[in-house]
């Protein structure tokens, strides 16, 4: 009944958690947490900040007066790839 339903859906939301890790590994894309030591503290002080951020390249300290734009909350490939 409910309690497989439950962890079934469970089942779906680990391995596509894990799938979307592998993707970020192969793409040199790091996972931080709000939780983590890199996770920028202003962002963290924000009313709802992301649970999480993707991060490519590193974060340095003069990016602490930094803007970013924020895009799509979906993954492309083309939003990751270098189009070098």
């Amino acid at each position: 009944g409910n309690v497989l339903a439950e962890r079934i859906r469970g089942a779906r939301d680990l391995a596509a958690a894990e799938e979307e890790i592998d993707f970020c590994r192969t793409a040199n894309v790091r996972v931080l947490s709000v939780a983590s030591s890199e996770y920028p503290a202003a962002l963290r002080e924000i009313p709802d900040p992301p649970a999480i951020l993707f991060v490519r390249g590193a974060i340095l300290p003069r990016d602490e007066a930094a803007v970013a734009i924020v895009g799509t909350r979906s993954r492309l490939m083309s939003s990751i790839t270098p189009r070098c």
